[in-house]
């Protein structure tokens, strides 16, 4: 049995969620709905409206742009909470969060991820990072499209809706704190499909850099128990370039010279220091006249 807990915003979209979830879950459950199409709540005092409503063991907190396709998801979902020591469970997620940056993606496999992803252009794309013959992957973040954890786990721990009164970054610090406790994964026999783009955009930035950093800066990095930590010098760099890469870090080039000095602190290493000096310097700008170029000839 699973408590549903939705922050409503759009009619069609919560239609549509509610044909789906209907239709797929396979279970006994309950749809708690907050209407925020007035802008009334930040997602954190939306969601711990809603988990205080709610009467199951199970909680699911889910946006309304998705749609399921696995069938009897929610046999699945039950199952992973049968070990008692997972806390949550998502969709996408990070086995490392830098003192930077995350991924939930990449080559080098520190991201865990099974979703139908919408880009900017409507198309659904599925991203898939999963490891072989099982059915999680064990991270110490998630992505806030679905979040699932034991009423226990809300209860103790809930959304911070003092810090974070907006719609950003309450799923890195929830689920970050609930690693500190218990294993969070990422499942991979949980398949749905997000129908809005992701964008991390100015608001963002604002609040990842005003309200996330100053509160986890000090603890960070945090990664899984399984992390291996030769490799942590490597993931941060990777990460600091995935950061530097970000549409919101164009023309900041001063920043995030300052940003990538105070990293090789941390991590003196010279050669992955001078691959992201060189992207900062020379390959951004690149980039930047090349997209300028574009813009032009196609105006």
């Amino acid at each position: 049995m699973i408590s549903i807990v939705v922050c409503h915003r759009s009619k069609p979209f919560l239609q549509q969620f509610e044909q789906s979830l209907a239709n797929t879950i396979g279970v006994e459950y309950e749809l708690i709905v907050i209407d925020n199409s007035h802008g009334t709540y930040g997602i954190c005092q939306a969601y711990n409206l809603g988990g205080d409503q709610a009467k199951y063991d199970v909680l699911c907190f889910v946006h309304e742009d998705i749609l399921f396709h696995t069938p009897n998801w929610g046999l699945n979902l039950i199952q992973h909470f049968v070990n008692p020591s997972v806390g949550a469970v998502g969709v996408a997620g990070s086995k490392i969060f830098g003192r930077k940056w995350f991924t939930f993606g990449g080559k080098h496999g520190f991201g865990k991820i099974n979703i139908l992803q919408h880009t900017k252009t409507g198309k659904a794309v599925k991203l898939e990072k999963t490891d072989p013959d099982v059915k999680s992957g064990i991270v110490v973040s998630l992505d806030g499209v679905f979040i699932a954890c034991r009423k226990s786990v809300f209860t103790n721990l809930r959304f911070d809706e003092i810090n974070l009164q907006h719609f950003h970054c309450y799923d890195m610090d929830f689920s970050l704190r609930v690693s500190q406790h218990y294993q969070v994964l990422v499942a991979y026999d949980i398949l749905l499909e997000h129908i809005s783009s992701a964008n991390y955009d100015t608001r963002f930035f604002q609040e990842f850099d005003q309200h996330f950093m100053p509160k986890w800066s000090k603890q960070l990095p945090i990664y899984t128990k399984d992390f291996e930590l030769i490799n942590l010098p490597k993931a941060e760099w990777y990460l600091f370039q995935t950061y530097a890469r970000t549409p919101m870090m164009q023309g900041k080039i001063l920043r995030l010279l300052k940003e990538s000095l105070q990293l090789f602190y941390f991590y003196p290493q010279l050669i992955l220091a001078l691959k992201i000096w060189a992207l900062i310097l020379f390959l951004r700008p690149l980039e930047w006249f090349q997209k300028l170029f574009q813009s032009i000839s196609h105006g």
